[in-house]
């Protein structure tokens, strides 16, 4: 299955954003790939998995989009 879905996740990395939706949906399908930074605390996280998080959290809090991964 996850076979089948990589030509979506290259389209949604690939298509520019021009949109406050389309930065949301690319900021969504990071955290997804990038799901470990959601794992813990963001206070034991490192610099670069604090820096990710709290960007994909900041676009889709202006974009009205809901980060749908579980906080510890």
């Amino acid at each position: 299955m996850l076979a089948r879905l990589d030509p979506v996740e290259r389209a949604i990395m690939e298509t520019p954003a021009y949109t406050m939706t389309g930065l949301s949906v690319k900021a969504r399908h990071l955290a997804y790939i990038l799901s470990e930074y959601w794992e813990a605390p963001i206070g034991q996280l490192a610099w670069e998995g604090r820096a990710v998080r709290l960007l994909v959290e900041a676009i889709c809090n202006v974009a009205n989009a809901p980060l749908r991964i579980r906080e510890p």
